[in-house]
Formats: C-alpha cells, structure tokens, sequence
C-alpha cells in the first residue's frame, strides 16, 4: 500500500482532495503528465481526434482521456480517470468513491 503526502499543503477542502486524486492518477497511468503537445509527439495520428471533451478540468492542456494516447489502458481504468475530464459528465462527490473504483478496477485485472 502507498500513501500520498503532502505536507507543504493547507488545503481544507474534500473537493480539492478529489481532484488532486485525479491528477495523481494521471501521472501514475501516464508516468508523468501528458499534455495536448505530448500526445501528438507521441501519436501524431491523434491529430484531430482529441477534442476539449478530453482534457483535465483541473489543468486543460493535460489529456486525460489517456486510452486515446496508451491504447493498452484497460477500459475501466480509462473510464475512471476520464471523470476528471472535461467531458466527463459525472464527478466524483467523494475520495472513497475513487478508491471504490479504483478497487473494483484492481479486482477487474485479476
């Protein structure tokens, strides 16, 4: 089990905790952060097809529909951090609903 911690920050609010989840789990997937720019040095056949719909609502130049970029990203772990996403539709309301996805993706892999 790993533990995140930050101690430099004084944020008192779950909304924020939520949110940072998604961006921790964008670096993890993508082994660092993937911007716009990235994913076409990376795909240059993207070109096109991604679309604002794709991007972080936390930091916009970051692609967080990551599938598009890595097509080995199983589904459910795609469709967990595309709630990050601008077009998302549905956000997260609490941390543990994250770590409740994030379990049965885990458990989905088996």
């Amino acid at each position: 089990m790993y533990k995140w911690i930050d101690f430099d920050l004084n944020q008192d609010s779950p909304a924020f905790d939520i949110w940072s989840a998604g961006n921790i789990l964008h670096c993890v997937l993508a082994k660092g952060f993937v911007t716009f720019h990235d994913a076409l040095q990376i795909k240059p056949e993207l070109s096109g097809h991604l679309s604002d719909e794709d991007a972080s609502v936390f930091f916009p130049n970051r692609v967080m529909n990551l599938r598009k970029v890595y097509n080995y990203i199983p589904d459910r772990l795609n469709d967990l951090i595309c709630r990050f996403s601008i077009g998302g539709g549905k956000f997260y309301d609490r941390i543990s609903e994250v770590a409740d996805d994030l379990a049965d993706c885990a458990a989905s892999l088996r």
